[in-house]
């Protein structure tokens, strides 16, 4: 009767002594760019800048391929863009530099190979929070295209009602681990972020990232439950 329980348990408390716990941080370089989904009469067009991408990660691994891991992130996303919009009765001009400073959280299972220098695979969800933003950059208003009157007014504040507070993603990744000794390993590895909010049907212009980072840094092995 007790003969499942009990190798289910004694399983478990394998597992968890033969996993090994690793925490790490990661710095990333990448250029942003957008699926824009524009509901209104608007033409958009825009100039990546840049993408800096701050990682902190935990992993737990055990002898098999799969293994788990999850990890928060400040990422940064500067953008220039140019929009022309026709409105009824006034032609609209604005061009704006975004500074956009967001908190991505994600969970994913890894697939492990190889035994002193480990190739790894990732895949899984993603959820980003735009924390701060900020705008630089300018309106123009006339009559229609040619017109010469125009109204210019200098645009700041918050970039929060052109970018989504939340955003739901998926990321894919590659990478490896170099050993350095039995605790310190330096890891190199490249993501693919995907934002999928212009799944959803919306009112507004939609601006969904489709992000590629290049990131690098280092990871270090917690001792094992056993070895404490």
């Amino acid at each position: 009767m007790f003969k499942y329980p009990i190798l289910l348990l004694f399983t478990i408390i394998s597992s968890i002594s033969y996993s090994q716990s690793i925490v790490g941080v990661n710095f990333g370089y990448g250029i942003p760019y957008y699926n824009i989904v524009i509901n209104n009469n608007a033409n958009i067009d825009y100039t990546p800048k840049n993408l800096i991408d701050i990682e902190l990660n935990y992993k737990k691994r055990w002898p098999g391929t799969l293994n788990f891991g999850s990890s928060i992130s400040y990422q940064f996303q500067g953008s220039h863009f140019n929009v022309d919009e026709v409105k009824p009765g006034a032609y609209v001009y604005q061009s704006r530099d975004y500074y956009l400073h967001f908190i991505n959280i994600k969970a994913f299972p890894e697939f492990v190979f190889g035994n002193n220098l480990k190739y790894y695979l990732q895949l899984g969800p993603s959820m980003s929070f735009l924390v701060y933003s900020d705008i630089d950059g300018y309106t123009e208003v006339s009559k229609d295209k040619n017109n010469p009157t125009k109204v210019i007014t200098e645009d700041s504040g918050s970039a929060s009602e052109v970018f989504d507070i939340f955003n739901f993603m998926l990321f894919m990744g590659a990478g490896i681990d170099v050993p350095i000794d039995d605790k310190i390993t330096i890891n190199a590895n490249i993501q693919f972020q995907y934002n999928i909010n212009s799944w959803f049907a919306v009112e507004h212009n939609t601006y969904s990232d489709r992000s590629l980072i290049f990131k690098i840094g280092l990871s270090y092995k917690l001792p094992q439950a056993g070895n404490l």
